[in-house]
């Protein structure tokens, strides 16, 4: 039974799925120990200082970025490039950027490291550690393309010039996609620290990295979802959403049904009692978990009709929003109002892209967006076949 309805095997899609879902699963997992290590051992301050650092520099990245991930998905999804000319381009791209934000690191990070409150060799290596993490995603790119995430090789380096120049250009439609989207992630944790003190940046931050580690499902739908896509007619791209939207909401749905329902117990348990401040703005965070995941689908219906303007306009329209009521928000009710406004500016965005969704459907083509039962039997069927 499949999971998706993609192009792959029910099997093949099944294990596929679930050995992505299991190797993110535990990246997340391992970054939610690190930060428990950091919680439990350094002032709420400190870590503060580090969630905005991390901020600004996730920031930096996207700027810089030309959003060439998705370029990598699309042409070798197609198959107008190889894949030893998408890594070559990955490794130059990737080391670009690092040597960029290194280069500003070095002019400006004695006077940054002051005002953040964070040592300035835990900046050095965050800073460092950039090149890899950006290789690291566009390697994932071009996996999405070959619908192949157990392995990769590179036993050669390739270069054609015209080929990457239909990389960046491509790449560069979905450069304001990817950086509005990433102000919308980034800015409330950065006004927070402008607005408020380290500690409160540090209950803020926990509790966002808690809230983005739960879509994670919607993240492996979204990795394979552009290259099946993008080849297919817009029918077809328009059930294949339809079907992702649905499925994705009731697993995001239920994982955020149980952090509701945990999250009070083993916040404190995990992270200590210091942090406790921090399970009021999850709470409020949670809708817009299930939000945003359910827009971390329907974009890339957008994208893959290459209409990467209807999610760069609805999107900037909620960071708008969010920036503004979070200048008005923020200093009255600290990070609860932060919270609200995120979980506010997340829905709207959804909202907007389910309107222009519905708006573009092909003339008699029924496709429900709300979950039914056939959902919840094959989502069912799928995880028994897994085991």
């Amino acid at each position: 039974m499949r999971l998706l309805r993609f192009r792959l095997s029910p099997s093949a899609t099944a294990q596929s799925l679930g050995s992505l879902f299991a190797a993110l699963s535990a990246s997340a997992f391992l970054s939610l120990v690190a930060l428990m290590l950091m919680t439990r051992t350094m002032a709420p301050a400190a870590v503060g200082g580090y969630m905005l650092f991390k901020a600004l520099l996730d920031i930096l990245t996207y700027t810089t970025d030309v959003s060439t991930q998705r370029s990598f998905t699309h042409f070798v999804s197609r198959r107008e490039t190889s894949v030893a000319e998408a890594l070559t381009y990955a490794l130059l791209i990737s080391a670009t950027i690092g040597a960029a934000v290194l280069i500003v690191f070095i002019l400006s990070g004695e006077a940054i490291a002051p005002v953040i409150g964070l040592p300035l060799m835990v900046m050095a290596v965050l800073v460092i550690a950039l090149p890899l993490a950006i290789q690291q995603e566009y390697v994932l790119g071009v996996l999405r393309g070959l619908r192949q995430f157990g392995r990769y090789s590179l036993s050669f380096v390739s270069i054609e010039w015209s080929s990457l120049s239909r990389f960046l250009r491509f790449g560069g439609k979905n450069y304001l996609t990817l950086l509005v989207g990433w102000l919308h992630y980034r800015l409330d944790i950065v006004l927070v620290g402008l607005l408020l003190s380290p500690i409160e940046v540090a209950f803020y931050g926990l509790a966002v990295t808690i809230a983005e580690r739960l879509w994670l499902a919607a993240d492996v739908v979204g990795i394979y979802l552009l290259p099946e896509l993008s080849p297919l007619k817009t029918e077809e791209a328009q059930v294949h959403t339809a079907r992702a939207v649905r499925r994705v909401a009731l697993v995001v749905s239920a994982i955020v049904s149980m952090v509701a329902l945990g999250g009070w117990l083993l916040s404190p348990l995990v992270f200590g009692q210091a942090y406790q401040s921090s399970l009021l703005p999850l709470y409020l965070l949670l809708p817009g978990v299930l939000a945003m995941s359910l827009v971390k689908v329907v974009q890339f219906y957008f994208v893959s009709r290459e209409r990467q303007e209807v999610v760069i306009l609805n999107n900037g329209l909620a960071v708008c929003l969010n920036v503004a009521l979070n200048l008005v928000l923020i200093p009255s009710y600290s990070v609860v109002g932060a919270a609200f406004v995120s979980t506010l500016s997340y829905t709207l965005f959804l909202a907007g892209l389910l309107y222009r969704f519905r708006r573009d459907r092909v003339p008699g083509l029924v496709e429900p967006l709300l979950p039914r039962r056939r959902d919840l039997e094959d989502l069912w069927g799928a995880f028994v076949t897994r085991r």
